[in-house]
């Protein structure tokens, strides 16, 4: 189950692709589209004639260049519409390497938008503040999208990137140009967001998948995963909390059917502590020991009823067993060892009770409760144990 997806993957394409298109944007910057012209008219009846040129030139009626056609020493193909004040402000480039573009000056060496077509199919276009690049979009002929966002600074703060064989994903950098937040749907119709901390370490990772699983994740600054929550397609949820080592220390779960239960583990991932709750009304605790094995178990039940069993650490350990009859109200306590009923007490709603005390355990609670008094500060209560036991009238039986 995936429970915490690595994206790292889809970032690598990113940064890939974000190299890529930046030599692309070197070989197209300096180059124009060009436009091929047509024939010059004749004058009137002449016959249609070629004039080989390398540069025309287009005047105003005040003698004032205005339009300007040329192959330059380069080898390019250039034309450039002028304004009034002698400024190329649209020029239309073919170079020697057959790459056309676009472009758009506000100023002599100030492009501000630029269009490009290469050899290669690779088709975009930059814009561009006094300064710099500030987004530059790009279609390459294998079917890639890309987009960057640029700052005044000069740092991608956003990319932008759509693959054809599904991938679309979007980067948040910070002021530093450290990713912070990814978002993609993935080929396989997933859909991810992951945000990062300054140090670019992932923090969040929410995922949803196409077969109805969802998670979020949660990282401590080291970068260990230490918090997780899941829906399942089954209609099932869990949440499990992981200590610094990767060890799932509190588990918890609801599922369709509708149990609940919550679980603690030790630093071996031993459950110690369990407690649950069942679609019918019951519910119940329990606490383990070390090695895994039930020692206190703790439930009610639909009917009214509940107990309380106490086991020892072996099988052949002796057990004692609470339980309360919503029948009857009668409350019965039982302790049993080798297999024998050891100690038996009934109490009654009229509040008397009755008791059967095997001889062997008798003795043995006998010597206990009179060591427990002969204790410096002993309590109140194992004076009572011991008042109780010595004053019993009734003996112990067989």
């Amino acid at each position: 189950m995936k429970t915490h997806p690595d994206l790292s993957e889809i970032t690598r394409r990113l940064e890939s692709l974000e190299r890529q298109n930046h030599r692309l944007k070197a070989v197209v910057t300096a180059a124009v589209l060009a436009i091929v012209c047509g024939s010059l008219m004749a004058a009137t009846g002449m016959a249609d004639r070629t004039i080989d040129v390398r540069r025309l030139s287009l005047r105003d009626a005040n003698g004032r260049e205005r339009c300007r056609l040329e192959v330059n020493d380069k080898g390019e193909v250039v034309q450039s519409f002028i304004d009034s004040n002698g400024t190329d402000r649209i020029a239309f480039r073919v170079d020697d390497e057959d790459n056309a573009t676009i472009g758009l000056y506000h100023k002599p060496e100030d492009v501000r938008a630029l269009m490009f077509l290469s050899k290669g199919g690779d088709v975009g276009q930059i814009l561009r503040d006094r300064v710099r690049t500030r987004i530059d979009q790009v279609v390459r002929a294998d079917g890639v999208a890309l987009q960057r966002s640029i700052d005044g600074k000069g740092t991608v703060r956003l990319l932008t990137q759509i693959d054809p064989d599904g991938l679309a994903a979007q980067r948040f950098s910070d002021q530093a140009g450290k990713s912070r937040v990814l978002i993609s749907t993935e080929e396989n119709g997933n859909a991810g967001l992951i945000m990062a901390d300054p140090t670019g370490k992932d923090r969040f990772n929410w995922l949803t998948m196409t077969d109805g699983t969802a998670s979020h994740a949660a990282s401590d600054k080291e970068g260990r995963l230490r918090f997780v929550t899941m829906t399942l397609p089954n209609g099932n949820a869990a949440q499990h909390a992981v200590d610094p080592a990767g060890v799932a220390r509190i588990e918890a779960w609801t599922t369709s059917e509708g149990f609940a239960y919550h679980q603690v583990n030790d630093r071996k991932h031993v459950m110690r502590f369990v407690s649950g709750t069942g679609p019918n009304g019951e519910a119940t605790q329990g606490a383990f020991d070390d090695q895994g094995k039930k020692r206190f178990t703790v439930a009610t039940r639909p009917d009214g009823s509940a107990y309380q069993i106490m086991n020892g650490k072996r099988e052949e350990d002796p057990y004692s067993l609470l339980f309360s009859s919503p029948e009857t109200g009668v409350v019965h306590q039982f302790s049993i060892g080798d297999g024998i009923l050891k100690v038996a007490t009934m109490v009654k709603p009229d509040g008397t009770s009755s008791h059967y005390v095997e001889k062997s355990a008798w003795e043995q609670a006998l010597d206990l409760a009179r060591k427990a008094k002969e204790v410096v500060g002993v309590t109140r209560d194992a004076i009572g144990v011991y008042n109780y036991i010595n004053n019993k009238s009734q003996s112990p039986q067989k």
